[in-house]
């Protein structure tokens, strides 16, 4: 039994004395691990600590002693689940582990020290309170709030909620009362109070004011009846309230005594004026500075005219002895000026001038003598309008004045001295112009313009046109002709232009220059570059062009031509590197295009380990090159680095068939391989740590852990994802689905408390449970559904058509449905049935399912036919089984024959029946009408067929043209009128029941007839 390896040596004689022997190995190697004894450990609970832990077992398969231990420190005091992980060792390597949770729930709150809180009292405030205290039964540190708003001041009680936290969320309250009581009145802040004095009366007091014991906010009130108007003394006294029931009071005098005079109510009286005289003065007003009534006089004598100045005395008296004056001027004074009789004066107009002007009128308000003058200078020989102001004077110095408009208006324009303008010639430009003349009618000066800007250069005719004003606003125009004819081209100053040579090129050339007869000197223009920097030689032509025509051409030449290559000065550095390297290419200087950038042939980044030779070469473009080397060296010696600095757990149920690789991060950005330890698939339940390698292409490695976790947590998963729902229409059974547990695949039953089978119509949820080896539940719900949704069948495809005299009482069909078996049916038509009908019978299986079925009864009475016969209308009855009738008149039901003729011959208009002696009916549905102007007209025959209908209509066959058809019902009221193709009628739509059908015929005849409509 013991483990290793055990050398057995076999012996082999064969009886003779001779022997050989031979050796095997027996090797004991237990690879089991020992199974825990139960599957799931209990938790273990407690409220503050678990000082000690009972030590689960478990089983070897060789029956060896297993040593079990925990990764537990003792005592467990931390609040919430810890995980403590037993580990089963077997002696022989072997081990397995399992867990068990710990759990701390301290769920008992603290208990107060106190049972009651003793109450806070103050009479204004509480600043701060002393916190009660509370034991915890853990004996942890309790933390003592509460709910208060420091400073308490609300006067009463306030009540304190104080909480005792555990910190283990376990709490308990408990209330204390602060109690503010203030019980101290108000002090008056002065011992006492300044009288109020006043001269009429007190519309407002001053509050004094007091201090609270408790600095509250003091309310002032007093028993005064403002305002205060009686002459004296009148106490007044002032009460102090601090809001909180205290009170104290304090008294002041009020003294009212009046020894003012009133007061004029304006500072000074406004003058009273008038031009002629006043004859009544409005008394001003004064005020009282006790509002008493002020009487006024004054000492005028009315009326008063005399011009100037008159002072009146006014006299204010208040009634109590007082008075005081006030003086107002009334001043005469003629102000109003004299008016023209015109309104407006008209307009004096000349050409050029006016010698002499009519004084206009004007009169006073005074009656007096008006003086008229102006201010005009004669003669007036002014263009344009010269406004005279005349004056009016009434001799009393008022004057008006009135203005008149004298328009001078010369409308006749200056006439030319010579008709046409002689044509002014030059090549290159006119710099000045002589002014013709013109002479004007009124004598005046004839001023001379005209409208072009000097000096006139434009090649060709130029208009000009002069005008002359002669200041009057009228003018006239005459034109003239310049005409500017260049015809002589620029001479080029050098009469042949230099080459222009050079090795890069040139930024810029220099015009030539020519000199021309009219600009002078002058720049050459080309349309060739005048700047060249590619290698080569131009031809530029330039062109002298004097802008009238006159040009001449000259040619120069361009030579460029770089032969220097660009220049390189200094050795370039060696590059070192890990990875790779890319290097910036150098620059060297080159005579014409200046910085050139080295182009290589080798490819960036260089990747390659060891030493490179990159060779740089400089191009000018011009055909000129120079060459320069640089080493690069690459040696990699950096191990990847892993992309996350701790790999996360990978949890899992059951097991973990693959594992995603982490990645890491080469400093070369090669390709790193990721490796791992791992034997898959891992099911091992607990933490199984996985070493993965990361391996760059250059022989670096570097390593990493990552925990796998192992768990069997999830419930088993339904087969079918939503359970069908199982409809009935009578009852619905249930059978237990099934679902795979997720550890293992193991087929697991549902079960259910919900009944399995259901009669009553309705919806039902029933409940399937799957539950695990684990204890792990997941439910499913399953619709069942009982719905009847099939009418009864009747026994009877069709029922027979019933056919009765008089009457019937049918038996009611029956049906058979799926669910309620065997139904009769039902209807609401009345029984019995007196006449033709159709029947609708209901057959209702209770669950909402009706189906109908139809069957038609008629009540023939008897069969009626009419004919003509040679003495009447002869009507025929005929029941098929009567031996005797009797004919009635329909409308009195009174007999009209006796009763053994099956025939009656009508001879007058009106309705008849007959009755059947063998049940004593009174067939009035057999009614024959008979209408007709005379007796000579009786003769209609007809027959309406089928009745009742068939196919939703019936046929009339008479010998009168019909023109119209309408439907009556029984009791004579109209219905519709119906449609008649050649004696086909048409009553689609109709109700079903018993009708009369009225036949008007072209002629004016009815005939009225029984119909039934069946379908």
């Amino acid at each position: 039994t013991s483990q290793g390896t055990t050398v057995v040596t076999w012996t082999y004689d064969d009886g003779n004395g001779n022997t050989s022997t031979q050796t095997q190995n027996v090797v004991i190697d237990d690879v089991t691990a020992p199974v825990p004894t139960l599957a799931t450990l209990a938790n273990v609970t407690a409220e503050c600590s678990v000082a000690s832990l009972t030590a689960p077992t478990a089983t070897d398969n060789c029956g060896g002693v297993v040593t079990v231990t925990n990764n537990a420190t003792l005592p467990i005091t931390t609040q919430g689940t810890t995980v403590v992980t037993w580990t089963y060792d077997d002696g022989n390597g072997n081990t397995s582990t399992q867990t068990q949770n710990v759990v701390i729930d301290d769920v008992t709150a603290p208990v107060p020290t106190v049972a009651t809180l003793a109450n806070v009292t103050a009479e204004c405030t509480v600043t701060s309170l002393t916190a009660p205290t509370a034991t915890d039964n853990c004996g942890g540190v309790v933390t003592v709030t509460n709910n208060a708003t420091l400073p308490i001041t609300t006067q009463g009680t306030t009540v304190v909620t104080w909480t005792y936290d555990d910190g283990n969320g376990n709490t308990s309250t408990q209330t204390q009362n602060v109690v503010i009581d203030d019980v101290t009145a108000p002090v008056p802040t002065l011992a006492t109070l300044a009288n109020v004095t006043a001269e009429c009366s007190v519309t407002t007091l001053t509050a004094p004011t007091a201090t609270d014991n408790c600095g509250g906010v003091v309310t002032v009130t007093n028993n005064a009846t403002l305002p205060i108007t009686t002459q004296g003394t009148t106490v007044v006294t002032w009460t102090y309230n601090d809001g909180n029931g205290n009170t104290s009071t304090q008294t002041q005098n009020v003294v009212i005594d009046d020894v003012t005079a009133p007061v004029p109510t304006l500072a000074t009286l406004a003058n009273v004026t008038a031009e002629c005289s006043v004859a009544s003065l409005t008394a001003p007003t004064a005020t009282d500075n006790c509002g008493g009534v002020v009487t006024v006089t004054n000492n005028a004598t009315l009326p008063i005219t005399t011009q100037g100045t008159t002072v009146v005395t006014w006299t204010y008296n208040d009634g109590n002895g007082n008075t005081s004056t006030q003086t107002q001027n009334i001043v005469i004074d003629d102000v109003t000026a004299p008016v023209p009789t015109l309104a407006t004066l008209a307009n004096i107009t000349a050409e050029c001038t006016v010698n002499s002007l009519i004084a206009p009128t004007a009169t006073d308000n005074c009656g007096g003598v008006v003086t008229v003058t102006n201010n005009a200078t004669l003669p007036i020989t002014t263009q344009g309008t010269t406004v005279v102001i005349w004056t009016y004077n009434d001799g009393n110095g008022n004057t008006t004045t009135q203005t008149q408009n004298v328009v001078i208006d010369d409308v006749t324009a200056p006439v030319p001295v010579v008709a046409t303008l002689a044509n002014i010639t030059t090549q290159c430009s006119v710099t000045s112009l002589t002014a013709p003349t013109a002479t004007d009618n009124c004598g005046g000066t004839v001023t001379v313009t005209n409208n072009v800007t000097l000096p006139i250069t434009t090649q060709g005719t130029t208009v000009i046109t002069w005008t002359y004003n002669d200041g009057n606003g009228n003018t006239t125009t005459q034109t003239q002709n310049v005409v500017i004819d260049d015809i002589t081209a620029p001479v080029p100053t050098l009469a042949t232009l230099p080459t222009i040579t050079a090795e890069c090129g040139i930024a810029g050339m220099n015009p030539p220059t020519a000199t021309d007869n009219c600009l002078g000197l002058m720049f050459g223009t080309t349309t060739d570059p005048t700047s060249y920097s590619a290698q080569g030689t131009y031809t530029v032509t330039w062109t002298f062009n004097d802008g009238n025509g006159n040009s001449i051409n000259q040619t120069q030449s361009v030579v460029i031509d770089d032969v220097s290559a660009p220049l390189v000065v200094n050795p370039l550095p060696t590059v070192t590197a890990e990875c790779s390297a890319t290097l910036t290419a150098p620059i060297v200087n080159d005579v014409c295009v200046g910085p050139v950038t080295g182009t290589t042939t080798t490819v960036f980044p260089i990747t390659a380990q060891g030493t490179t030779v990159v060779t740089w070469t400089y191009n000018d473009g011009l055909g000129n090159l120079s060459t320069q080397t640089q080493l690069v060296v690459l040696d990699d010696v950096t191990a990847p680095v892993p992309n996350a600095a701790t790999l996360a757990d990978v949890s899992a149920t059951c097991s973990l068939s693959s594992l995603t690789a982490p990645t890491a991060t080469d400093n070369c950005g090669g390709t790193v391989t990721v490796t791992n330890d791992a034997i898959l698939p891992i099911t091992a339940v607990g933490t199984t740590v996985v070493v993965w390698t990361y391996t760059d292409a250059n022989g670096n490695s570097s390593t990493q852990t990552q925990n796998v976790i192992i768990v069997d947590v999830t419930g088993p998963v339904a087969n079918v994802a939503t359970l069908p729902t199982i409809i009935g229409q009578c009852s619905a059974s249930v059978t237990a689905p099934t679902a795979t547990d997720a550890c293992g695949g193991i087929t697991v039953l549902g079960t259910t408390t919900d009944p399995l089978s259901y009669s009553a119509q309705g919806t039902y949820t029933v409940t399937w449970t799957y539950t695990d080896a684990s204890g792990n539940t997941t439910t499913q719900n399953q619709t069942v559904i009982v719905d009847d949704v099939s009418g009864p069948v009747a026994n009877s495809a069709t029922l027979a058509p019933i056919t009765a005299i008089c009457s019937v009482t049918p038996t009611a069909p029956m049906s058979t449905d799926n669910c309620s078996g065997i139904i009769a049916g039902t209807t609401t038509t009345t029984f019995p049935i007196t006449s033709s009908t159709v029947i609708t019978w209901t057959y209702a299986d209770g669950n909402g399912n009706v189906t109908t079925q139809l069957q038609t009864v008629t009540i023939t009475g008897v069969d009626v036919s009419t004919s003509v016969g040679p003495d009447g209308v002869e009507i025929t009855a005929n029941n098929g089984n009567g031996d005797s009738y009797q004919w009635i008149d329909c409308a009195t039901n009174d007999p009209v024959a006796d009763g053994t003729d099956q025939t009656y011959i009508a001879t007058t208009n009106g309705s008849y029946a007959v009755i059947i002696n063998e049940d004593g009916c009174i067939d009035t549905s057999a009614c024959v009408t008979i209408v007709s102007a005379g007796m000579d007209d009786l003769a209609i025959e007809f027959t309406i067929y089928p009745n009742p209908t068939v196919d939703g209509s019936f046929t009339i066959e008479m010998d009168a043209e019909i023109a119209k058809v309408e439907l009556i019902d029984m009791l004579g009221r109209f219905v519709t009128e119906l449609e008649s193709n050649n004696g086909l009628v048409d009553v689609t739509g109709v109700e079903l029941g018993k009708y009369f059908v009225k036949i008007t015929t072209a002629d004016d005849r009815v005939i009225l007839a029984p119909i039934v409509v069946a379908n």
